[in-house]
């Protein structure tokens, strides 16, 4: 029995390895007769590069020019370039470095802080371009090439690459850049590093298209891994990108308000079965949000039936939209014990940078709040945003507290008080004297004026 078993594992371990040797040849035959994949990628790294720019820009900062390093790349032979507009953000001077080593100073053809994209122009014709992906090519796990100009080390106009893998699609974030204002509603993240440098520079994939454009860089907290983000180009990216190269403005609409994610305090409150929703922390006083009657403590569930499960949905649409839309809103708010749903029609208004700059100097204005209301003084940007006199005279009412004497009286944010009863108030240190004499909300001179 022993003999026979033994003769039975030599025989079972000879077919083993005839099996593992043709296998192994078989991979050989495989691997021979595939070129390599990094030699593919070479070859497309080679060819897209071709149509890329290295680009230095001159930014004036405390009366002295600054240079600053970026890329680009042809979207049309006659020399249009396609960048992020961060990149020659108020640049007095654009230069571009070709992959063939010829410089040439750009001029910008239309730009948009908002969606961070630039287009510029060169003199010339018949430079290569880089075709651009199908919207609808991309996937997780794909593997893509950043391609730019990193730290500058691309100046002299010969590209960096940077392989890596698609992480996520239709990323969305506010908070890349909120000094400017800018929002992204449909991020690639790679795993290819972007590097400061390498913004505006394509994002290609395994066929030489781009897929996006290179913007911006992250980094974990906790083990300092890096990743990069780069804008796809869905439809709407397209869109602007052919109003860009007509040299056409782009608008975006307003709603007026800051929220934040639905916390387990409001989920109670509001007798919620799930968290998801955009909740009301700050309603701007005069914008179409406090006009359509939006309050603090407010849940905003949907838009035109599109359904908001946090603040980046809410901004997000409403980015989509144009100023002078008119969006249904479906809200939940607590009134007494009651939970209460509220559908309210807002018109939205356009969203400019004079108006972002003046509600937030606004904001940092000290507040004096008497029965239920906060007012502050009127500054220059509200009386032209409610097209007042220059120096008229009057407070502003900042917030109003629910069910407060003010709000009964259905006084609202916005509005402007010029008397408390015989006392004419022209600024905050006459309303606090006046309203000393008056325990009770007394009879109030208001201009009602809405932009």
């Amino acid at each position: 029995m022993m003999e026979k078993a033994r003769k039975h594992y030599r025989i079972s371990s000879s077919i083993v390895l005839l099996i593992l040797l043709a296998w192994l040849f078989s991979l050989i035959l495989i691997w021979k007769s595939k070129p390599s994949q990094q030699q593919n990628y070479s070859d497309v790294i080679q060819k897209a590069s071709q149509a890329v720019v290295a680009i230095k820009t001159k930014v004036p900062i405390n009366r002295m020019l600054v240079e600053n390093e970026g890329s680009g790349f042809f979207i049309d032979s006659a020399g249009l370039i396609l960048t992020n507009e961060h990149v020659v953000h108020n640049a007095r001077v654009i230069r571009v470095t070709l992959a063939d080593k010829r410089k040439f100073v750009a001029n910008v053809v239309g730009a948009d802080v908002r969606t961070d994209l630039a287009i510029l122009k060169i003199e010339g014709k018949n430079f290569p371009v880089l075709p651009i992906a199908p919207a609808d090519s991309l996937a997780p796990g794909q593997e893509v090439i950043a391609l730019g100009n990193p730290y500058g080390t691309g100046a002299d106009g010969i590209a960096v690459n940077q392989i890596g893998q698609i992480s996520r699609l239709r990323h969305k974030e506010e908070n890349l850049d909120p000094e400017h204002d800018r929002f992204y509603d449909n991020l690639i993240q790679t795993t290819a590093v972007i590097y400061p440098g390498n913004s505006g520079g394509p994002l290609i994939d395994k066929n030489g298209h781009a897929v996006g454009l290179n913007t911006a860089m992250g980094t974990a907290l906790d083990n300092s891994a890096q990743f990069g983000f780069a804008i796809a180009f869905d439809l709407k990216t397209r869109s602007i990108l052919e109003q860009l190269k007509a040299g056409a403005a782009i608008f975006h609409a307003f709603l007026g308000v800051e929220t934040e994610e639905v916390d387990d305090n409001t989920r109670h409150k509001l007798n919620l079965n799930e968290m998801s929703g955009a909740l009301v922390n700050t309603v701007l006083p005069g914008s179409p949000a406090q006009q359509a009657n939006i309050r603090i403590g407010d849940v905003i569930r949907t838009v035109d039936k599109q359904n908001i499960y946090g603040p980046n949905d809410l901004v997000g649409y409403i980015n989509s939209l144009q100023p002078g839309s008119i969006v249904q809103i479906s809200l939940l708010r607590r009134v007494y014990d009651e939970t209460q749903e509220r559908r309210l029609s807002v018109r939205l208004e356009e969203r400019t940078p004079e108006d972002l700059l003046g509600y937030t100097q606004e904001a940092r204005l000290t507040a004096l709040t008497k029965w239920g209301m906060a007012v502050k003084n009127l500054t220059p940007w509200r009386r032209r945003k409610l097209k007042l006199p220059q120096f008229q005279p009057g407070v502003l009412v900042y917030a109003v507290e629910p069910a407060s004497p003010t709000d009964q009286r259905n006084i609202q944010p916005g509005m402007v008080i010029t008397a408390i009863g015989d006392h004419k108030i022209d600024n905050i240190n006459d309303f606090a004297l006046a309203a000393r004499k008056h325990p009770n909300l007394p009879r109030l001179e208001i201009l009602n004026r809405h932009n």
